[in-house]
């Protein structure tokens, strides 16, 4: 059927275009809508690779005769009715079955299991172990830069095969910003994924300090970037715009721009459920060090000693955020001293040549090495209090990573015959960290987002 023909009949209209499990032989079957009863897909920015599982009601012996028994590859193909049919606007991925769960006789004629599975790279990782030296271009400068040397693992030992399987086309890496380590790096007997999580934790970025760096997959591609980046990419810029119940008028605020297709009058955009677990924590952001914290640093090979206070309303404008607002009260008592980290610089040494992470030529005492854990600590901690969920219906052009604008109505204004307006603090941008994909032959497709916000909104 041609998109032309194609019709939205309800929020979280989905069509599944292909369906398909393969053997080690390459035979495959398709599974029909009766025998998927429903497909769970997970990303997070928090995760190197996507997961999921797919539960089937088996009324032909499929399990028995193919037969289904793990480590085959299944593709999911899924498009909202209506969009195109491009890599944009699409989730197409294929998996590798690592579990059969629950498996259960409803009756003498059908019984029902879960086929859980993982993206192919994050099945050949737990096995694919690196004990070498690792540059990134064969000569030149390049050779020690961090984002080539990231590049040249993904390249090498993560997109090993086609990200849709028996396609030719890999997984790609998107960097978005530009790094400024320069080292000599050897991978100690660690997965592909190790090493780039240890790479994102400890490598020095130019525009964005804070080491926020982080290593993920959504249904698109693999990303690696700091959070700062992902949000200053889509400040101005956001996805869409998504409303809870009680706000009067579904329409686009004229603040920011909108990158997505607009589905508002198919009700795409009214968030179904919303849960606030907490909105601050003021005991528990000074005993995490989110607040305000120190670190004492001895370097053993230079012999210095490095002293370095943080303190969240200080430091406040030096990074990124949602909203320019601070999250916390500027009276809340904090004091640096209240936690203290310890480090120690260069602590192996080897016929008077340092070991480390640190820019040829120049001292570890340096302050971006000193606190590079400390304040990707304190970044990560940002988001601690205002983490929320939502329900909203599904569509495919939506990645992990993504920013939304959400409006949430103030209660003040009931009844006060001037409409309802915005609560300004939860009102705002906010990152989309993980999307729960959820595929029902009965409801649709239907997401639980997780977002966040480390910035409030102003007057």
């Amino acid at each position: 059927m041609s998109t032309l023909d194609e019709k939205i009949t309800f929020p979280g209209d989905v069509s599944i275009d292909r369906l398909r499990l393969y053997n080690k032989d390459e035979d495959h079957i398709d599974f029909s809508l009766g025998q998927a009863t429903e497909i769970l897909i997970y990303e997070s920015i928090f995760a190197p690779c996507m997961f999921g599982s797919l539960t089937i009601a088996d009324a032909d012996a499929m399990i028995e005769k193919f037969p289904i028994v793990g480590g085959e590859a299944l593709t999911i193909k899924l498009r909202t009715k209506t969009f195109n049919d491009n890599q944009d606007n699409i989730i197409y991925r294929s998996f590798v079955i690592v579990s059969i769960e629950n498996r259960k006789l409803e009756n003498d004629r059908e019984q029902t299991y879960v086929l859980n599975f993982i993206s192919i790279e994050g099945y050949t990782d737990m096995v694919n172990t690196i004990s070498q030296a690792i540059p990134g271009d064969t000569e030149g400068a390049g050779a020690f830069n961090t984002a080539r040397i990231a590049q040249n693992i993904f390249e090498t030992f993560i997109a090993t095969t086609g990200r849709v399987y028996l396609e030719n086309a890999k997984s790609s890496l998107a960097i978005y910003d530009e790094h400024a380590s320069d080292i000599q790096y050897v991978s100690n007997n660690w997965t592909p994924f190790q090493n780039m999580n240890y790479i994102c934790a400890h490598m020095d970025e130019k525009t964005h300090p804070g080491s926020d760096n982080i290593f993920f997959e959504t249904n698109k591609g693999f990303i690696l970037t700091s959070i700062q980046g992902l949000i200053s990419k889509q400040k101005d810029v956001v996805f869409d715009q998504y409303f809870v119940g009680g706000t009067a008028e579904r329409k686009r605020t004229k603040q920011i721009s909108f990158r997505s297709r607009d589905l508002i009058k198919e009700g795409f955009n009214d968030i179904e459920e919303m849960k606030i677990p907490k909105t601050i924590d003021i005991i528990q952001g000074n005993l995490s060090g989110y607040h305000a914290s120190n670190v004492q640093a001895y370097d053993i090979y230079n012999k210095t000693r490095t002293h370095i206070d943080l303190d969240i309303e200080e430091d406040f404008e030096k990074y990124v955020h949602t909203d320019d607002g601070l999250p916390i009260p500027s009276h809340v008592a904090r004091s640096s001293d209240s936690y203290t980290n310890f480090k120690i610089l260069n602590g192996n040494t080897y016929a008077g040549i340092a070991s480390g992470i640190f820019n040829k030529g120049k001292k570890t005492s340096e302050e971006k090495w000193v606190a590079n854990n400390v304040r990707r600590s304190q970044y990560f901690n940002s988001f601690a209090d205002y983490t929320f969920e939502i329900d909203v219906a599904g569509r495919t052009d939506i990645e992990v990573g993504a920013m939304i604008f959400l409006n949430y109505p103030s209660t003040k204004t009931k009844g006060s015959g001037g409409g309802i307006q915005d609560d300004l603090l939860l009102s705002g941008k906010y990152l989309v960290t993980a999307i729960q994909h959820r595929v029902n032959i009965a409801t649709g497709h239907t997401m639980k987002m997780e977002i966040v916000k480390n910035g409030l909104g102003t007057k």
